[in-house]
C-alpha cells in the first residue's frame, strides 16, 4: 500500500528539518549535536526505505536499498556515539568506539567498491506492492553482526553502573531504552513484516 510510504516519507521529511532545528538551535550541548545526529540518519533512512519502496526500475531499487543500508549503519552508530556521551559526558567518543567505527568504515567501503549488481540480486518489481529484492549474503550478514553489535554495544554502554545512578539519570536511561525499543520496533514492524 503505497499511502504508507507516503506517510513515511512525510514523517521523514519532519525528522529531518526537526534534527536540523535541534542540530541549530542546541549546539553548544555534545548530547543534543549526536542526537541530532541520530535523529538525521534515522529520518534519512525511513526516507530511503520508503522511496525503495515505490521504485519501479531495478536500479531504482538497487540505489535507494543500498542507501537504506547505509544509513542505517549510520544511524546505529550515532546512537551508540548517543550513548557514550550521555552516559560519559567527558570522555572522547571516537577514542571510545574506534573499533566500531573502523568496522563501520569497513562496511561502508564495502557498499562503494562492490559493484551494485552484487549488493542486491533477484530484483523483481511489482506494480500494486513493493519491489522484492536479496541483499548478498556475505554483505547480508556483515550487516546484521555489525547492527546487532553495535545494539549491544550501545545497551551495555546504557546500562554500565545504572546502580549508582542518580533518580534524573536513571529515568533518563529509562526514556532512552523506551525510545530505541519503539523505534527499532516500528522499524522492524513497518520495513521487514510489513
Amino acid at each position: 500500500m503505497a499511502i504508507f510510504d507516503y506517510i513515511s516519507i512525510f514523517l521523514a521529511l519532519i525528522t529531518l528539518v526537526w534534527s536540523i532545528f535541534i542540530f541549530v538551535k542546541q549546539r553548544r550541548f555534545r548530547e543534543a549535536r549526536y542526537m541530532s545526529f541520530l535523529t538525521f540518519f534515522s529520518g534519512l533512512w525511513i526516507l530511503s526505505v520508503s522511496v525503495t519502496n515505490l521504485s519501479y526500475t531495478p536500479d531504482l531499487v538497487i540505489i535507494f536499498t543500498i542507501t537504506s543500508i547505509f544509513t542505517a549503519s549510520l544511524a546505529v552508530t550515532a546512537l551508540l556515539f548517543f550513548v557514550t556521551v550521555f552516559r560519559f559526558p567527558d570522555k572522547l567518543v571516537f577514542k571510545q568506539n574506534k573499533v566500531i567505527l573502523l568496522l563501520v568504515l569497513f562496511f561502508v567501503l564495502l557498499l562503494i567498491i562492490v559493484p551494485n549488481k552484487q549488493l542486491v540480486t533477484n530484483i523483481e518489481i511489482y506494480y500494486d506492492k513493493p519491489p522484492r529484492g536479496q541483499l548478498g549474503y556475505i554483505y547480508g550478514c556483515y550487516f546484521i553482526v555489525l547492527f546487532l553489535f553495535i545494539l549491544a554495544k550501545s545497551g551495555c554502554v546504557l546500562f554500565r553502573g545504572y546502580k549508582i545512578l542518580n533518580q534524573r539519570k536513571k529515568a533518563q536511561v529509562k526514556y532512552i531504552s523506551l525510545g530505541a525499543v519503539i523505534a527499532g520496533g516500528g522499524g522492524v514492524l513497518f520495513d521487514a513484516i510489513l
